[in-house]
């Protein structure tokens, strides 16, 4: 915030989630929202030309109410969830599953959206039931059914998560098949669908050489990686 107001320009401020925040730093925006200034103890308040002020955003998902002083100060814009159109073109720019496997994890969480669960999985979440499933070819239909703990977030979502993705069975048979035949493309390709943007990721190169199909030892490094980022993200949440 404070570089937004000393910027030698105007410039674009985004505050995501501010729902998650602490009430301290939502107070500490109201005088950033009203004033476009901040004021900082032992060394006074700093305060941004007219010429120069940012256009400022916030994001919220309703993790927590806002104050309503904070409300006054903001232009309300409500953003509904994606389609599955929409989801299903997201998955196909970050994936290299096939139109029909899209089209499937997009049936999947949008079926999710509409099960009023307490957390609705993101599609980020989705992206990783999916490298999950990626990275277990052993895996029949059920059991990907029975994964629904990678996106629920407490223990009332998880069974309704179970329940959806049982009733969308045909869907999730063909995300399982299709990242099961990405595995024997000769491209490489499993270390992108697998590990989508998460640390460790296996590069093209680590694959196995000469672009054949990877081998059962390296299927299990390649989970390994992807549970121990799981657990490192668990460790970071709490």
């Amino acid at each position: 915030m404070l570089q937004a107001l000393t910027a030698p320009e105007p410039v674009v401020l985004l505050l995501d989630e501010v729902d998650k925040t602490s009430e301290e730093l939502e107070y500490a925006l109201l005088e950033v929202l009203d004033e476009f200034s901040m004021t900082i103890p032992q060394y006074g308040t700093i305060r941004c030309p007219e010429e120069r002020r940012p256009m400022i955003f916030l994001t919220s998902n309703r993790y927590r109410e806002l104050s309503d002083a904070l409300k006054r100060r903001c232009n309300y814009l409500y953003i509904p969830s994606k389609k599955q159109a929409e989801i299903a073109r997201i998955v196909l720019r970050q994936t290299e599953l096939s139109e029909e496997a899209a089209k499937a994890v997009a049936k999947c969480l949008a079926a999710l959206q509409g099960a009023k669960l307490l957390q609705t999985p993101s599609i980020a979440e989705g992206l990783a039931w999916v490298a999950y499933i990626a990275a277990h070819p052993e895996l029949m239909a059920e059991d990907a059914e029975d994964l629904a703990f990678l996106l629920a977030k407490n223990a009332r979502d998880t069974e309704s998560i179970r329940r959806v993705l049982k009733e969308n069975s045909s869907a999730v048979e063909r995300i399982r098949e299709d990242t099961q035949e990405a595995l024997l493309r000769k491209t490489g390709g499993f270390s992108q669908i697998s590990l989508i943007g998460g640390e460790g990721a296996v590069e093209p190169s680590e694959a196995s050489e000469g672009g054949e199909a990877a081998s059962p030892e390296e299927l299990e490094r390649m989970a390994d990686l992807w549970q121990g980022r799981d657990l490192l993200e668990e460790e970071e949440e709490e």
